[in-house]
């Protein structure tokens, strides 16, 4: 059984997704076979296969601290999800905070954002399952 995969707060482009772990090092080393940059479809919610992998991309302008998770309950409940926080610095100003995240590393959870100069989102992020933004 797959994972409806759905991120609040934005809709996003599905560039590709396969079973087992994500077989490059990276995006960009992908084959532009297993990466569609064309014409993704435009979603807020995708088919993780099961062990498998998603890349998406998403443009962030929508600050805020976003959860994307599995939208069977069970898996969500069980811990199938994270929180993308989006513009810490405009979110800090709302609430007068100097610091909004940490980092977080839990057993088999490690996640790692990177923003490129045109607001994409790069997520990097281990459940059980490789889960990559673009």
């Amino acid at each position: 059984m797959g994972h409806p995969m759905h991120l609040h707060g934005h809709k996003f482009w599905v560039l590709g997704s396969g079973e087992g772990p994500f077989p490059y090092s990276s995006v960009t080393d992908a084959p532009q076979s297993s990466i569609n940059l064309q014409d993704p479809p435009y979603r807020d919610t995708t088919e993780l296969p099961p062990s498998g992998w998603i890349v998406i991309r998403y443009v962030t302008d929508n600050p805020g601290a976003w959860l994307l998770h599995c939208h069977l309950q069970w898996h969500l409940v069980s811990g199938m999800a994270l929180v993308l926080v989006e513009g810490e610095e405009q979110i800090a100003k709302i609430v007068n905070a100097s610091n909004t995240t940490t980092d977080a590393t839990s057993g088999s959870t490690t996640s790692q954002i990177n923003f490129d100069a045109h607001r994409h989102a790069t997520l990097v992020t281990a459940l059980g399952l490789l889960l990559i933004l673009l």
